[in-house]
């Protein structure tokens, strides 16, 4: 598991950056400094506005709230996710390792931003608005994952099985509820390992029949 934290894009490089997009993400990176040191819940926004330079209406014209900021910087790394991990899950050979792979990085991923994941945690449970956010992007799992199902399926390159949309609830059900425990639990690099190997081997075995050899 690697220990450096990979930044959250949040724009894209291509397209030249506007003013207020350099203040969104100035806010945004600023609050995400003060997650490695305190709770949601101890941070105010005028401590984030004053991290940014900026005052609190500037704050007030991109987000609603504090948890709105934290689902603002989730939905960029959820975004950003998507793509890398729809690549891998499309790459040529074997198909149990790239679903491995993908895996890999869901844990990589929430481990390195484990700080931005507790914050989501609390707003979740605190925020209506948050608690929606959340799980309109377990939704976008679902739909992603069992959309990916049914085409191995129709290629011939997984067996039949249960209802596609259903199997996909379950699975990303287990990613999210399991990866949260890890990170509550402040477990270490060799419990993340070991929730990989196991995450890979009930997917593997769910989606193809089979498991990766030596999971």
């Amino acid at each position: 598991m690697p220990g450096e934290v990979v930044p959250i894009p949040r724009r894209n490089p291509a397209r030249p950056q506007e003013r207020g997009d350099r203040r969104r993400d100035e806010l945004l990176a600023a609050l995400e400094a003060l997650l490695a040191s305190a709770p949601l819940s101890a941070i105010s926004i005028a401590d984030v506005a004053r991290a940014a330079g900026v005052n609190r209406s500037v704050f007030y014209f991109y987000f609603a709230n504090k948890q709105d900021a934290v689902f603002a910087m989730l939905e960029d790394l959820f975004l950003a996710q998507s793509v890398e991990v729809g690549a891998v899950l499309q790459q040529e050979g074997n198909r149990l390792e790239n679903v491995a792979a993908a895996l890999g990085q869901t844990v990589h991923l929430w481990r390195d931003h484990r700080d931005l994941m507790a914050a989501a945690f609390e707003a979740r449970a605190s925020d209506a608005g948050a608690f929606a956010a959340w799980d309109r992007w377990i939704e976008r799992y679902v739909g992603f994952l069992a959309e990916f199902i049914e085409t191995e399926r129709a290629e011939g390159l997984a067996p039949p099985g249960p209802d596609a949309e259903q199997l996909a609830r379950v699975l990303i059900a287990a990613n999210e509820r399991m990866l949260e425990r890890h990170l509550r639990n402040h477990e270490d690099e060799a419990a993340a390992v070991e929730l990989h190997r196991i995450l890979v081997h009930v997917w593997t075995r769910s989606i193809y029949d089979t498991a990766l050899e030596n999971d």
